[in-house]
């Protein structure tokens, strides 16, 4: 009889531990779930950050691009007001653009990257008028430099942020 009950007690006392192996074994597979769970979350959103900055800049590079043209188009019209229309829209056009890209910036960029892009968005602008103002040459090529410049800092920024540099 005492074999029996201490059989029993055994049995009792296994089934114990084992369930109490089972309970802490689903807790740390759970916790482990919720851990992957957040690990993944946390990837997700550093690449989908990463992706809106990259179309962010790349706008931003587009309409740099497009201030450039504009002023390569105001070039041979000397005064704002001889600027004929699509020469006026195509400035407005690139101004537009600029201003839009530097917003989608504001929104995700980091504020270094950020002030970059104004004063390249700046310097953009000052191209063009200086371009088309009939002014000395050497406002001109100043104002050409300064883009240049803007650009190269923003570049810098952007890659260091995207983590090429």
């Amino acid at each position: 009889m005492v074999n029996e009950w201490l059989t029993a007690v055994i049995g009792l006392l296994g089934a114990g531990v084992g369930a109490g192996a089972a309970v802490w074994g689903a807790a740390r597979s759970a916790r482990a779930g919720r851990e992957a769970l957040a690990l993944q979350r946390r990837h997700d959103d550093a690449r989908w950050m990463r992706e809106q900055r990259q179309a962010a800049y790349h706008a931003m590079i587009r309409a740099d691009m497009m201030q450039t043209e504009a002023a390569y188009t105001v070039l041979g019209h000397r005064e704002d007001d001889d600027w004929p229309p699509e020469v006026r829209a195509r400035q407005h056009e690139a101004h537009y653009e600029a201003v839009a890209a530097e917003s989608l910036i504001e929104l995700c960029g980091p504020p270094d990257v950020l002030e970059a892009a104004r004063e390249l968005r700046k310097a953009g602008d000052l191209m063009v008028m200086e371009w088309g103002s009939g002014g000395p040459m050497d406002r001109t090529v100043d104002a050409e430099q300064r883009r240049a410049r803007a650009l190269a800092a923003f570049r810098e920024a952007a890659r260091r942020t995207l983590g090429y540099a």
